[in-house]
Order: C-alpha cells, then sequence, then structure tokens
C-alpha cells in the first residue's frame, strides 16, 4: 500500500490487550513473533472469568490511541456496536482529554450523504483524530494517511481484514493494525493458532447475479448505456428474460425504435443463438427479422444514481428528531427500522442518544426525541423457515440447497444497562411481520441419530442449533462473507412447532447472495471444520468460544454441545456406537418411532393440543 511501511498487527483478547509485531511489508509474509500465541493464552485463560466486554477494550484503546495524537480508524462489524464504542470512547476523553471529543466521530451507512461527505473530507484534511466506523469505510473513499488501525472483531474475511488493515500506512509512513478479538470461535481460533491468521490466503468473491432484486437495478443501469438484447444473456444469465418482462410491464423499458423489425417476443427464439453466430432469423419471404432490444423508457435518467451500493433494499425510512422540527438524522432500509427504528428503541448517531416516539410505516417516517437513558435496545424477535423448493441434493443424499421463505416479527424489546451489560426490563411492541425469499443450504440429520439421542436424554433441538452455530462459524473460514450474511435456524424455548431432522444455514438478504450456494459446493469440509471447532474446544457444556453465537436470535437458550457433535458426526456419516442408519435395524427404529408417535396421537383429546 505505497512503500514499505513495517507493517503490524496485534490480537487482543477481550480482557487483556496484547500487541505482537509482525515485520513485513507489501508482498512480503509476516510471520508472528515468537512466544506471541503463548502470550496470548497465558492471558486469556488467566482472564477469562472476569474478562471485560471487547467493545469497552476497544474504546478504551481508542481514546489512549487519540490522546497519543496517532490519527486512528476503528473498525465495527455493526452499527449499533460503532455507534457504542463512540459513546465509550467519548466518556474516556471527557475526563481526560475534554478537548479531543469533537475529533472522534462516527460513520456507517444510515447517515445522510452531506454528514458522511464532510466527515470524509475532515479526516481526509486532519481534522479527526479517530474515527469510529463499519466496513462503509473499509474501501472506496480516500481518507488520507493514517497512524493505526483497530479491528474490533475478525471481519469475517482475510480479504476484508487486510483490506481494513492497510487504511493505515500509507504513502511510507509507519503503522500498526490491532485486532480486538470477541469471544466467538473463529476468532479464539485464531487468538490460539495466529500464524492461520497472517497467512490465510483472501478468500475468492461471491455474488448471486440471479438474485431478482440486484438483477433489476442493474438491467436498468445496463440498458442506459446501451439496448439489452438477447446475446445479453450471456452476461446477465437465464434470470433476464423475466427481469426485461416485468419492467417493460412497468413501463421503465421500452421497445427500441431501430429494433422494431419482426418480433421474437421478449428474449424469445433469438435468444439461443451465440453471440458470434448472429441473432437474426428469416421470415417465410427471406426478410431479416432483428430480435426486440429494450432501452429505458424516455423519463428514466441516471438510473446509477438509484442504485445503492450498500443494500438491496429499496424501501427507505427516514429518521428525524422531532425536537428539532423534524431535523433529518438518519436514511435507513426499512427492514433495518423493523429492527432499529420501532417505538421505544433507542437509537443513536455520532455519540447523541435519542429514543424513538413514533414510527409510521406508511409515511416512511421515524420520530426520535434526543433522551439521557443510560441504557440501549434490543429486539425479541422470531423467525420461521419454510422450504419452497430443493433445487440440488449432494452425493451423499444429505445435503440440499434450495429456496426457502423466511418470516421474520419483533414481538418486543429488552433495555439493557449500558455500563454493566445487564438486564434492565422487557417490553412488548407490535411490528409487522418482514418476508422475503432467499436460498439456503441445508443437511437432513438421519433419523437414527435423534432416536440415539433421545435414547441417551439429550437434546436433539439443542444439538441441532448448537450445531447450526459451529456451520455459521465455520463457513467464513471458507467463503467471504460476513456473520451478519448469515442466517439459521435458531430453537426457541416457546416454539410449539415441529422442527425437521435438519440443520441449515441460509443467505441473510432478500433473493440470496451467493453465500448458501459455496456452502453447498463445500459442504463436506465445512461440516469436519463446525465439528472440529466443537470437539477443539475443552468445555462440556457448550460456551462463546465453540457454540454459543453472540448475534443468536434464540439468546443460545436451547443448546446442546455434546448432541452437536454426534449430529455432525451423523451428517458426515461417522456414527457413535448403537447409532444404525442403514439396514434393517434401521428400519425397525424408525417404524418403532412411527408407532410411538401414533400412540401418542390417538390418546390425544379431541381439538389437538394447547
Amino acid at each position: 500500500a505505497g512503500g514499505e511501511p513495517p507493517a503490524a498487527a496485534a490480537a487482543a483478547s477481550t480482557g487483556h490487550p496484547r500487541a505482537g509485531c509482525l515485520p513485513g511489508g507489501a508482498g512480503q509474509s509476516l510471520v508472528p513473533p515468537a512466544g506471541w500465541a503463548s502470550a496470548l493464552l497465558e492471558t486469556q485463560a488467566a482472564s477469562a472469568p472476569s474478562r471485560k466486554s471487547a467493545i469497552v477494550e476497544a474504546s478504551a484503546l481508542l481514546a489512549a490511541l487519540v490522546g497519543g495524537g496517532m490519527r486512528t480508524l476503528l473498525f465495527c462489524k455493526v452499527r449499533r456496536v460503532a455507534e457504542l464504542t463512540l459513546q465509550y470512547a467519548h466518556e474516556r476523553l471527557s475526563a481526560k482529554a475534554p478537548h479531543l471529543i469533537s475529533k472522534v466521530k462516527s460513520y456507517r451507512g444510515g447517515y445522510i450523504k452531506e454528514h458522511r461527505r464532510a466527515i470524509e473530507k475532515q479526516l481526509f484534511g486532519g481534522a479527526l483524530l479517530g474515527v469510529v466506523a463499519t466496513n462503509a469505510l473499509e474501501l472506496g473513499v480516500d481518507i488520507g494517511s493514517l497512524d493505526c488501525v483497530v479491528l474490533l472483531g475478525y471481519p469475517g474475511s482475510a480479504a476484508s481484514m487486510w483490506q481494513q488493515a492497510g487504511r493505515a500506512g500509507r504513502g511510507g509512513r509507519p503503522a500498526v493494525a490491532i485486532l480486538v478479538t470477541f469471544a466467538s470461535p473463529t476468532e479464539q481460533f485464531f487468538v490460539r493458532q495466529p500464524e492461520a491468521l497472517v497467512r490465510k490466503p483472501p478468500e475468492a468473491a461471491l455474488i448471486d447475479t440471479g438474485n431478482p432484486h440486484v438483477l433489476r437495478a442493474h438491467a436498468i443501469c445496463a440498458a442506459c448505456e446501451a439496448p439489452l438484447a438477447p446475446w445479453d444473456l450471456s452476461l446477465f444469465g437465464p434470470e433476464l428474460g423475466t427481469t426485461l418482462a416485468g419492467l417493460r410491464k412497468q413501463g421503465i423499458l421500452t421497445r427500441v425504435p431501430d429494433h422494431q423489425d419482426g418480433g421474437f417476443g421478449v428474449l424469445g427464439e433469438a435468444a439461443v443463438a451465440a453471440p458470434g453466430a448472429g441473432a437474426t432469423r428469416h421470415g417465410p419471404r427471406g426478410r431479416e427479422l432483428k430480435p426486440r432490444a429494450f432501452g429505458p423508457a424516455p423519463w428514466v435518467h441516471e438510473a446509477q444514481r438509484n442504485v445503492s451500493l450498500r443494500s438491496v433494499d429499496e424501501k427507505r425510512v427516514l429518521v428525524v428528531d422531532a425536537g428539532d422540527r423534524n431535523r433529518l438524522i438518519d436514511d435507513i432500509e426499512y427492514s433495518s427500522a423493523l429492527w432499529e427504528a420501532y417505538e421505544g428503541a433507542i437509537y443513536m448517531n455520532q455519540g447523541v442518544t435519542y429514543k424513538i416516539v413514533k414510527l409510521d410505516l406508511g409515511r416512511g417516517v421515524a420520530s426520535a426525541r434526543v433522551t439521557s437513558e443510560q441504557y440501549y435496545t434490543d429486539t425479541r424477535d422470531f423467525t420461521d423457515v419454510n422450504v419452497l423448493s430443493r433445487t440440488r441434493t449432494g452425493a451423499d443424499g444429505r445435503t440440499h440447497f434450495g429456496r426457502i421463505q423466511c418470516i421474520r416479527r419483533v414481538f418486543g424489546y429488552r433495555k439493557i444497562w449500558k455500563k454493566s451489560g445487564k438486564l434492565l426490563d422487557m417490553c412488548d411492541v407490535d411490528m409487522p411481520p418482514h418476508e422475503f425469499v432467499t436460498h439456503a443450504m441445508w443437511a437432513d440429520v438421519p433419523l437414527a441419530v435423534k432416536l440415539y439421542l433421545d435414547a441417551h436424554g439429550m437434546d436433539f433441538i439443542g444439538g441441532c442449533h448448537a450445531a447450526s452455530h459451529a456451520l455459521v462459524a465455520a463457513l467464513p473460514q471458507f467463503v467471504l462473507c460476513d456473520r451478519s450474511d448469515l442466517g439459521m435456524d435458531c430453537a426457541n424455548p416457546l416454539a410449539e412447532r415441529a422442527r425437521p431432522l435438519r440443520v441449515m444455514v441460509y443467505d441473510n438478504r432478500m433473493g440470496g447472495i451467493g453465500v448458501a450456494a459455496a456452502a453447498f459446493q463445500r459442504a463436506r469440509r465445512m461440516f469436519r471444520q463446525a465439528l472440529a471447532i466443537l470437539e477443539s474446544c475443552p468445555c462440556v457444556p457448550g460456551c462463546p468460544s465453540c457454540c454459543h453465537d453472540p448475534a443468536c436470535r434464540g439468546y443460545n437458550y436451547v443448546i446442546d454441545k455434546p448432541a452437536a457433535i454426534i449430529i455432525l458426526r451423523g451428517v458426515l456419516g461417522v456414527f457413535p456406537p448403537g447409532v444404525h442408519v442403514y439396514g434393517a435395524e434401521a428400519a425397525r427404529q424408525a417404524a418403532e418411532l412411527e408407532a410411538s408417535s401414533a400412540a401418542a396421537a390417538a390418546t390425544e383429546p379431541p381439538g389437538g393440543s394447547t
């Protein structure tokens, strides 16, 4: 990244951050110094029971670096964490260097364009000493030279890690990059094996070109550049025809006058013609017929300005300050508003705390007022997953890929003290469901595995839940993705619906983004890595280092690690003694289970269970 600046990296346990210098530069190999891993493990083991929050540690580090005059960029993975980290850093600076508070700001998606551009200009010009940002500042914005980058949590991929770390040290300046780890399985794996972190090659980027929400916007932009014709199928994929038909029906695209001779329909027969072979045919009298091509309607101009690079959600909600003449604070996605801007939610912007007093989804406006509350809020929600179709099945006959429907509903929220993280209160809220269709990869768990777990008093549902967490932890080691890109079936202790015998991960974006498809192609390796994560952790019931996920919407209530190990072994075909999956014994056990289920149904009172 310009010259040969000495590269540095550090990993910090969430108790006592420690740095380890890695000599090297652009294009050079990075080797951890001797004793780095052992020092981290000793620190981790000694401080595990009383470990502080990684967010608190990172904010203290930021305040210390800024106080020492180092221009620092701190990356967070989610918006709320970025705002909390900024507030904690401001609190530390207020006690020791209050004159520096105005020189530390946050930057994230959702800020209105004018605010983002002002922060970029201040950072580039040196007016700011510190910025807490999401990956919105990872690339694409010139922010000048920095002295230090702090990564609060592993970004989810080696590509993102090096991109973020490379924000410091431009122009031949000495620089340092520091990684502050959470207690997640992936991050603790890298703490124990730092060589695996610095030697991990960048992952291949993924994109699902068939995502109808993405394809629609890009087709409009492409049509503004040049009319879309049958040969463009080779560039955009087979879904282009359906997309163009919808855009034409809406009046966004129209027939191009120069292509109105003949008529194949919207990418009809001529669509099969190879690009080099021409895409015309002849009528009964030898007249040459041209395929239909489509360009933008006369009223469509600069379509690219309406395409968001950060979200596929076109519906927006404006967050306004009701106490300041409805001044615009933020511009967020509709789906995000359901989780961040419900009535009663604490909403943060540039270190200022607001409380949402009204959410009008019809008008797309969330009204907020400044508050001095010392808690933050977290949603209580439920997700229901329905398989719509199975399009591919692996060679083992147990792993599948297909389309699913996700239905999510926020039914309440928690109030959590900022200082202690303790629960203050739980409140109810009535929000409309958010439904979307996406792609998923799942594996059927053999019936005999469930029978074995039931016979030994183990929790099958808790095992599937823990196995799903381990899969989500393993997947970023094979595929370029972020934790927020992934969804999974999380068991809810209050749910009454019977759950299928499966473990599942899915694309957590409308229409899919290609992660589930890549996971399907690497399913066996991914399941083996998930099993290794569970078996290598010394804990018995499960912990944040193996199968407790801090982002779990089921709050890790229903978790059974020993059952998860048996389930993953069953999916891989490495069965424990006494488990029969094939043959007469498996058939006998299945028949016994069906008989017992039928007997239970026969004794159920009319009207079913309640």
